[in-house]
């Protein structure tokens, strides 16, 4: 069952030297596609009602916590249309909340709202899948006793504003780090941010040497 081909990936991840793992539950991934209703078209108990889509992720949770304990966190991506997901807002609402709602009973270390942003909004027949919506906002009181995190497109002034409100735990930053090899001492001077990421390359693209904007690009560092 694939269920146990997660248990199986957490037991590998332990023996080869993590110290925790996060389920990816968003970007129209396998946990996402049964999240979604328009993805998950069962009429069994893995689909239907909202609790019926999130019985995967939380039968997944459940397997890598006996795995990992506490050391288990989840992604989810509410508010994004990637790979033919997206729902009406009251469904999106009802279904992630029931999910962070029982995931906040499992004692996970963090969770992780990837909130709207544009780059995760495709355009799939002249229409955008994403359902846009204040993510962290709208899912922040299911999660009464885990630690959250928010991720896309924060800004370090933001992260310090969000953190100082004990609104989140923590950010995370994944296009600056790609982009600045020394974010951390950046945020810490004040320096800005301005290199840019090479997406269209960055892993590889048809046609192209895999290597283009991925582990060639020299970004510049700033001077401290």
């Amino acid at each position: 069952m694939i269920i146990e081909q997660y248990k199986q990936a957490a037991i590998n991840a332990k023996e080869a030297g993590f110290d925790g793992v996060e389920l990816h539950g968003g970007h129209g991934y396998l946990v996402h596609q049964f999240l979604d209703s328009a993805s998950n078209h069962r009429i069994d108990k893995w689909g239907g009602s909202p609790e019926n889509r999130a019985r995967f992720a939380l039968e997944v949770l459940k397997v890598l916590k006996e795995v990992w304990g506490a050391n288990v966190a989840m992604k989810v991506t509410p508010a994004g249309g990637s790979n033919d997901v997206g729902m009406p807002l009251d469904e999106t609402i009802a279904t992630f909340g029931y999910l962070l709602r029982e995931a906040d009973k499992l004692g996970l270390a963090y969770v992780t709202l990837l909130r709207y942003h544009e780059f995760f909004d495709l355009e799939v027949d002249g229409k955008r899948r994403a359902t846009k919506h204040d993510v962290l906002e709208t899912f922040h009181p299911f999660l009464q006793s885990t630690s959250i995190f928010l991720n896309a497109g924060v800004t370090p002034a933001e992260a310090e504003e969000l953190v100082r409100s004990g609104k989140v735990a923590g950010v995370f930053m994944g296009q600056s780090w790609m982009a600045h090899p020394d974010l951390a001492k950046r945020v810490k001077a004040g320096k800005p941010l301005d290199n840019v990421v090479d997406l269209a390359h960055l892993y590889g693209a048809e046609g192209v040497d895999s290597a283009i904007g991925y582990v060639d690009v020299d970004y510049k560092e700033a001077t401290y």
